[in-house]
């Protein structure tokens, strides 16, 4: 893991204390390296809490139904 992807994780980790926020993953979209964070509220009440962009990753936001760790 490069110094770049420590940075994310550290950064991404209080998203975790944003209610309704299940998870965060690192994905591809299209061949392009981003963050989905999985939500089980409705996409629009935490869009304004979690940035567009970061450190160049697109975040993707997307409604799941709540689930847990195996």
């Amino acid at each position: 893991m490069d110094n770049r992807n420590i940075d994310i994780v550290k950064e991404t980790e209080s998203w975790m204390d944003i209610e309704g926020v299940n998870g965060i993953a690192e994905s591809k979209r299209e061949g392009i390296p981003c963050l989905i964070v999985y939500t089980s509220v409705d996409v629009e009440k935490i869009r304004n809490k979690l940035p567009e962009t970061i450190h160049g990753y697109k975040v993707i936001i997307e409604e799941e139904d709540e689930f847990s760790a195996l």
